[in-house]
């Protein structure tokens, strides 16, 4: 009965990950390809999708490896240790808090232009940002 228990659950969690797996995988293509500008949208797009297949490539790779070298039942825990630790990395990066840019007095003293220069120059940037769209 309990094995039975084990199997079920098994199942159910595996179906669920590859729900999300799957739908991840249609909504993060949609989503870049809403928030990027026209003239990028394909290439992003592509980027993104490189880098998913590049990871699942490594992934099976790492698990080659790993097969490899531990031939006994252990070996499926060091493979998911081994996936892991790139997602444990990633996880540490996305949690990190952002670094504070230069504050407009710091841009002022080393480029030794004022505030309403610096705000001529952002408002420029900025249209010229619009005309390439």
């Amino acid at each position: 009965m309990k094995n039975r228990r084990t199997v079920f659950f098994s199942t159910i969690v595996a179906a669920l990950g590859g729900l999300a797996v799957g739908g991840s995988s249609v909504v993060a293509p949609m989503y870049i390809a809403e928030i990027a500008p026209a003239r990028l949208r394909g290439r992003l797009v592509a980027v993104s999708q490189l880098n998913v297949v590049t990871g699942i490539l490594l992934a099976f790779f790492s698990n080659y490896v790993v097969a490899q070298i531990i031939a006994d039942g252990a070996a499926w825990r060091w493979m998911f240790g081994v996936e892991a630790a790139p997602a444990a990395l990633f996880f540490a990066v996305k949690v990190m808090p952002e670094t504070k840019g230069l504050s407009l007095e710091e841009l002022e003293v080393k480029l030794g232009i004022g505030t309403a220069e610096l705000e001529a120059l952002e408002e420029r940037l900025h249209a010229d940002a619009r005309e390439k769209t």
